[in-house]
């Protein structure tokens, strides 16, 4: 028998041997001390209790066995080979190798994980992840490897690559976009027409087509020799018009969600939003640097409170969605309403300023970014003690009008507690302004005329010290308007009444009745070094050296946002110059601008948009210099042909990610209204003021709002460029939402362009187009001593910015012989132009 067993052991030891098997593989593991540590080390952070990407959790068996999203399960007893995990920790794809944007695991692991699972993958009950209270309190970590992502390192510096000699380098632009572009064997295509180059440029930066005399200027200038230079002179004609604000205004007011209306079921109209608008085009035009202008639209009553300009831009906080409740609200429903408020102010900063989703944080950790639900509160804990105020922009005017405002509510409070017939709720009620009538009509009817603020009564009660208060500020006002230096114009503003904030809360879940613990205001930890929130306050409350009431909090925001050692600057000259990128190209170079968080898209080039970014911070935080730079670049000036590269099978960069082709794109919608009304010659260029309301269908109008869009007649008063539409939030201008303009309730990034036939419909039947395309008409006809081809071609020139082929010629001239009276034919003819896919995108 002993020696039957030995001849059985000694032929299994020669199997083994045989197979190359060690004897050790077959020795069960110690799951909690061999295999767990591997999985809280490398895996449990993205597939723990909190997070659990792709569906897939790593802290339990049962999970673990069952699999995530891919419906595969990650482990498989006893098949190493068979199982997802195993694939995915040794694949070489890079896309898909876990864990994702580290180092690999190391063989050793690897070996130690595929022994677990070829022994029977022994996971007993008691080795499951049990989160302590203490780690729970603790809230998520940020480690070493989520401060090595590409957006949140510190800024290097970057040297230009070297390329090949045969290519043309005009930039250093050039010099990173030919690097990857060699590693493709891939060139730029040929250089674009000059007369397709300089229609580019004029929308590009200017929003509006070149007249025929401009274009031909121009043309002639390109050729004469040093086209490059004379080239340059054009790009800074064109950066020193005012309407160069308009056009990268509208960029921006996209991402500050800008609208005249408060939204939501009142919809009320805002008639003084547009100082902010006004702001952001004025600051562009003077090339505003962009670390003042960023801190302005966070906290200019604080960093500069007599710049009108700085209270302007505050409006950036203020210009939101707006909910509005009863006065007979509960204070918890009260509370969520402001929480609202404070969630768009944090949410839009984030988004607009720094390209990261820090909202998705307001009722757990983030689910992807290192922002834990901690940071969430106290960023909006920086928010908390301000509100918003409608007033003058002067400074004497304000500090007048809030005075008074603030005097008048403290007697009239005093009258309505001193109704000894009135409920504590009817005195509420009645203190509730500014729709409170409407929502308790009861309490108004019986006291309203008893508490009605009579002038008289007032300035009585005020007593002599404050009266003369009164007087001395209104001596100021008259000096001021004598002198004619103030801004009279009103504006929404940000503004704080006290140097003590409010408590500020974590709420468990974002249910602002589930107040966890007392914080602090702070800022992003992933983005700041050593330096306090406090550290931050007590610096700009000290360079402020007029007397003003606020707590600087905002004021300390603003300074780390674009702190580009300690605080979020780095990030903050990226996002900026990638949407410098996206605005000139069509796409950035992270093509998700909005997230460049883990779930946004990597940049194609880093190394350039850290160079952008550093040449943009050095510059000053001026954005022309930039502009010149990129658009003087031969990767800007190239042409949408193909070239040596035509498309096909197996072309190296079909979807042009690494810009070797100029991509065609379509005029947004305002900037396609605006085209037309330049074409036709009726385009109003005013500068600046109130909106104005263009007709629009009642069909469009069936909306619930309170404030009704008024039914409006076309006018040549309505002629102005597009960024100066009212714009209402329950009621979208059918031609802009056709042609793709965003919804202004919430912060936009990139507008999505469609095709869609509703488009091509709107440019064929729309009263507005027809009717400008009359204009058109006439405009040609009026031309003196012109035989009709060459009225066609000053057609061409003011539509498409060039000459007819013969071809065309030749069908355009059969067209117009086809109708009987001349202003018909020219009136169709023209209003074909208009709907051309040339017109309306830009080679």
């Amino acid at each position: 028998m002993k020696n039957k067993i030995h001849y059985i052991l000694m032929v299994l030891l020669l199997l083994i041997q045989r197979e190359g098997i060690q004897a050790d593989e077959f020795k069960v593991l110690d799951f909690s001390s061999q295999v767990q540590p591997i999985f809280q080390q490398n895996c449990i952070r993205c597939h723990g209790p909190e997070k659990h990407k792709g569906g897939l959790r790593l802290d339990s068996r049962e999970q673990v066995f069952l699999g995530g999203d891919s419906g595969k399960p990650a482990v498989i007893p006893y098949q190493p080979e068979s199982s997802r995990l195993i694939d995915l920790l040794t694949t070489g794809d890079q896309d898909l190798r876990m864990p994702p944007k580290s180092d690999p695991l190391n063989a050793h692991d690897i070996d130690l994980l595929e022994r677990w699972i070829k022994t029977g993958a022994i996971w007993p009950d008691s080795a499951n992840v049990v989160i302590s209270d203490h780690e729970k309190n603790r809230g998520l970590q940020i480690t070493d490897s989520d401060r090595n992502h590409w957006s949140f390192r510190a800024l290097e510096p970057v040297h230009p690559p070297s390329v090949s000699a045969n290519h043309k380098v005009q930039t250093p632009v050039d010099l990173f976009i030919l690097s990857k572009l060699e590693n493709e064997r891939l060139t730029l295509s040929p250089p674009a027409d000059p007369s397709k180059l300089i229609r580019r440029l004029y929308f590009d930066l200017i929003g509006l087509p070149p007249t025929p005399v401009e274009l031909n200027h121009w043309l002639k200038q390109l050729k004469q020799g040093k086209s490059q230079r004379k080239f340059s002179a054009l790009i800074d004609h064109l950066l020193s018009s005012p309407h160069y604000g308009e056009r990268w205004g509208r960029h921006w007011l996209d991402l500050a969600r800008y609208a005249d209306s408060a939204g939501y079921e009142r919809d009320a109209d805002q008639p003084n939003a547009h100082a902010y608008r006004d702001f952001v085009i004025r600051a562009l035009n003077q090339d505003l640097p962009f670390n003042k202008f960023v801190q302005w639209q966070i906290a200019g009553d604080e960093l500069a409170p007599d710049n009108p300009d700085a209270l302007a831009a505050t409006g950036f906080c203020t210009l939101g969605p707006v909910p509005t409740y009863a006065p007979t609200e509960t204070e918890l429903n009260k509370r969520k309403v402001r929480y609202d408020v404070l969630d768009d102010q944090v949410s839009t900063t984030a988004s607009a300023m720094l390209g990261l989703t820090v909202g998705c944080a307001r009722c757990h950790d983030h689910k992807y970014d290192p922002i834990p639900m901690e940071d969430y509160y106290r960023m909006t804990a920086v928010f908390l003690p301000s509100e918003s105020v409608e007033g003058s922009l002067s400074k004497p005017h304000r500090d007048l009008d809030l005075w008074v405002q603030r005097s008048q509510k403290k007697y009239r409070d005093q009258l309505i507690d001193a109704l000894t017939d009135a409920t504590e709720d009817e005195k509420k009620w009645l203190k509730d302004p500014p729709n409170a009538p409407a929502e308790s009509k009861s309490a108004y009817r019986k006291f309203g005329k008893r508490v009605e603020l009579q002038e008289s009564q007032w300035l009585q009660w005020l007593g002599e010290e404050r009266r003369n208060r009164l007087t001395d500020l209104r001596q100021i006002v008259l000096k001021a308007e004598r002198q004619n230096q103030e801004n009279q114009a009103h504006a929404i503003v940000l503004s704080e009444f006290t140097s003590n904030p409010p408590p500020a809360y974590l709420y468990g879940r974002g249910d602002v009745g589930n107040p966890l613990r007392k914080i602090d205001f702070g800022f992003l930890q992933i983005l700041s070094g050593d330096r306090t929130p406090e550290s931050y306050r007590h610096s700009a409350k000290n360079h402020q050296r007029s007397s003003i009431q606020s707590t600087f909090q905002r004021a300390a925001l603003a300074e780390w946002m674009t702190d580009v050692k300690q605080g979020a600057g780095a990030l903050l000259a990226r996002v900026a110059m990638n949407r410098l990128w996206q605005h000139h190209f069509g796409a950035g170079l992270a093509r998700t601008p909005n997230d460049v968080g883990f779930q946004g898209e990597e940049p194609t080039h880093p190394l350039l948009l850290d160079y952008l970014a550093q040449r943009f911070i050095e510059g000053g935080w001026r954005m022309k210099p930039m502009h010149r730079l990129i658009l003087q670049s031969a990767v800007y000036q190239q042409s949408s042909q193909t070239g040596d590269h035509p498309f096909h099978v197996d072309h190296p960069d079909p979807n042009n990610r690494l810009f070797w082709r100029r991509e065609p794109s379509r005029l947004e919608a305002e900037v396609l209204r605006d085209a037309v009304l330049a074409v036709s010659g009726n385009l109003d260029r005013t500068l600046f003021g109130p909106p104005i309301r263009i007709p629009i269908p009642e069909s469009a109008m069936a909306t619930r709002s309170r404030d009704k869009y008024p039914v409006v007649e076309p006018s040549p008063k309505q002629w102005r460029r597009s960024i100066y539409l009212f714009v209402k939030r329950s009621v979208r201008t059918p031609m802009m939402e056709i042609f793709d303009a965003p919804d202004p309730s919430a912060s936009c990034g990139a507008r999505m362009p469609t095709t869609v036939p509703t488009q091509a419909l709107t440019l064929m039947n729309d009263p507005f187009i027809r009717s400008q395309a009359g204009y058109f008409a006439s405009r040609i006809l009026n031309l003196a001593d012109r035989d009709s081809a060459s009225r066609i071609r000053s057609a061409f020139q003011w539509a498409l910015a060039r000459q007819p082929t013969p071809h065309e010629l030749n069908q355009m001239t059969q067209f117009l012989n086809g109708y009987e009276l001349e202003e018909e034919g020219w009136l169709d003819l023209c209003h074909t132009l208009f709907t051309l896919n040339e017109f309306a995108y830009v080679d």
